[in-house]
């Protein structure tokens, strides 16, 4: 599932995956074949940046940061980013 609006940030994975951020507010997380293995809304407006920190307690660890002028923290359980 390509994102609606342009992608206007991407970060690599430690496990090989890619974390894309898009002009349509979505972050969407993909398998390292480019198949898409979870998105979710971070923010109101265009998401303008995107990184991993490492995992902590069987979760991943997202920031980003939006046209809004919000930075976000989000922690993915392995569900939840497959969903």
């Amino acid at each position: 599932v390509p994102h609606d609006d342009w992608v206007s940030s991407v970060c690599g994975l430690t496990a090989g995956g890619i974390l894309t951020g898009s002009y349509d507010g979505i972050a969407r997380l993909w398998t390292g074949i480019g198949v898409a293995a979870g998105s979710f809304k971070a923010h109101q407006g265009r998401v303008t940046a995107v990184a991993t920190l490492p995992q902590q307690q069987g979760a991943r660890l997202v920031l980003t940061g939006g046209q809004d002028g919000a930075a976000r923290l989000f922690r993915l359980t392995e569900e939840a980013a497959a969903a």
